[in-house]
């Protein structure tokens, strides 16, 4: 990664990314876990795409699954700060309290209303569908649509698809222009579908994290729950702050237009990583951070 201390804090990962602008490169820290001595991300990408569902939490034993994916030693005691500071063993029994003491109520009844008055947690089924939205393999229009559809009046699966279909709105450029013809300026934005799933390490972690908390996506009134969970720091330590999907690589690939990337605020460079590896066509990108927030992986 480059070390540009004019660049945003790397706790916004994500938070500003432009393509086609020309910067010096600064030497940056090389890839590396803390406490793993062989971490190398094409080999972590390599397993995952030959084991990633049995890497994942087994009986939801993610302490577990993050040692044995970044060769960690079964004693590790790394402490992730973020907004809670927690050891891997700490994060693991959180989980095993599943939902005690409104661990897993993102749903107030109305806005501002205290966890325990939440509604009753999503179904598998509802949560399922939400992750499905982010798939590579799935059309993200198409998916959101039968999420919306298929929901119950009055669910959160009903309140979390009208939230994101007012949210989402991607129009692209449209190729060959008429400029006689006002209409032909813009084009919907679509993602082609993957017939063999992306190799998204991040994305999978999160879609089990849905699961495991009970989470169907975001609702108006989810902005107002302050609690969050502990497993958050681990995802940001290992990951960092957003988590990527194809569609949003994609994208991006498709604005630069064979430009150089600059990936400004990169934190521990997971997205960049991951644009690199967007091989149709080879994408040039360059990590850019201030490296004043701490992270046990850097990519």
């Amino acid at each position: 990664m480059t070390n540009n201390r004019a660049s945003s804090e790397g706790k916004y990962l994500c938070s500003n990314r432009y393509a086609g602008v020309e910067m010096p490169p600064a030497k940056g820290p090389r890839a590396q876990t803390t406490g793993s001595s062989d971490f190398d991300p094409d080999a972590f990408f390599e397993k995952w795409a030959k084991n990633g569902n049995a890497l994942l939490p087994q009986n939801n034993d993610l302490r577990s699954s993050i040692i044995s994916a970044f060769n960690l030693a079964q004693s590790d005691n790394y402490v992730y700060h973020a907004i809670a500071s927690v050891t891997l063993a700490q994060v693991q029994e959180a989980i095993d309290h599943g939902a005690e003491n409104g661990m897993h109520a993102w749903y107030p009844k109305e806005a501002g209303e205290p966890p325990e008055q939440s509604v009753p947690p999503p179904s598998a089924a509802d949560i399922a569908a939400y992750t499905s939205i982010f798939a590579s393999t799935t059309s993200t229009p198409k998916a959101l649509t039968a999420f919306a559809a298929n929901a119950k009046k009055g669910s959160h699966r009903a309140a979390a698809a009208t939230h994101l279909q007012s949210k989402r709105f991607l129009l692209f450029p449209a190729p060959n222009n008429n400029p006689k013809n006002k209409n032909s300026n813009t084009t919907t934005y679509t993602t082609p579908k993957l017939k063999t799933p992306h190799t998204n390490p991040y994305l999978d972690y999160w879609t089990w994290t849905c699961q495991n908390l009970s989470w169907t996506g975001p609702t108006p009134a989810t902005v107002h729950v302050k609690h969050s969970h502990a497993i958050l720091p681990t995802l940001m330590h290992h990951f960092g702050c957003v988590c990527p999907t194809y569609e949003s690589l994609h994208l991006i690939t498709r604005i630069a237009r064979g430009r150089k990337i600059i990936d400004l605020g990169s934190g521990n460079g997971y997205w960049t990583y991951l644009l690199r590896r967007m091989n149709n066509p080879a994408v040039q990108v360059e990590a850019v951070d201030n490296l004043q927030s701490r992270y046990r992986t850097v990519w």
